[in-house]
C-alpha cells in the first residue's frame, strides 16, 4: 500500500524539528563532500528560523502516514515582468525513507500547490541518483553550474511551469 503524503505548512515551532531532521539527512552528502558552506548539516538552527519568518519562504514538514518524513522549502520569487518563479531550497526526505516515492508526491504537490511559470533548483553533479529524480520530475540542467570545492559542483536545474512530462508532472 502506497503511503499518504501530505504537506505540513511549518511554523517558527517547527524549526528545531526541521533542523534535525535536514541534519540528518544531509549530513551523509556532508561526510562524502565537506562543503562546509553549502551543506544544510553545516547550518545553524538560526538560518531555518529566519527562513521561517521570511514572507517570501514557505517551509513544509513532509508527512508520510502522519509521521515526519522530511521537510521542503519554496522560495517565491517574481522576474521583472511579473511571472513568480519557485525555487526549491531545500528538498530532503529522511536517510530510511528515501527511494519510496515519497519525493515524487512532494513535487506532485508543490507543482499543484504553486502556479508558478518557472521552477529552479540546484543539485550535486556527482549525485547521479538526484539529478535523474529532477529530471524525472520536468527539470532540465541550464548548463550553469557552481565548482563548490574539488570534490563538488552544483548544477542549476530549471522547469517550465505549465510543461508536462513523461511521468505526469506538471
Amino acid at each position: 500500500m502506497r503511503e499518504k503524503i501530505i504537506l505540513t505548512p511549518a511554523g517558527p515551532e517547527d524549526a528545531e524539528r526541521l533542523h534535525a531532521m535536514s541534519v540528518q539527512a544531509f549530513l551523509p552528502l556532508y561526510e562524502r563532500y565537506h562543503d562546509d558552506g553549502t551543506n544544510p548539516a553545516k547550518e545553524p538552527l538560526s538560518k531555518i528560523e529566519a527562513q521561517l519568518r521570511d514572507p517570501a519562504s514557505d517551509w513544509y514538514i513532509i508527512r508520510a502516514d502522519g509521521a515526519a518524513a522530511g521537510g521542503v522549502r519554496v522560495v517565491r520569487e517574481h522576474t521583472e515582468e511579473g511571472a513568480e518563479i519557485c525555487r526549491i531550497s531545500p528538498l530532503f526526505v529522511l536517510p530510511a525513507l528515501q527511494r519510496r516515492g515519497i519525493g515524487s508526491a512532494v513535487m506532485q504537490q508543490l507543482f499543484a500547490r504553486y502556479g508558478a511559470g518557472i521552477w529552479r533548483l540546484a543539485a550535486i553533479r556527482q549525485e547521479t541518483a538526484t539529478r535523474r529524480f529532477y529530471e524525472r520530475c520536468g527539470f532540465r540542467a541550464t548548463g550553469k553550474e557552481l565548482p563548490v570545492n574539488e570534490r563538488m559542483t552544483l548544477m542549476f536545474y530549471e522547469k517550465n511551469g505549465d510543461t508536462h512530462d513523461e511521468q505526469g508532472f506538471a
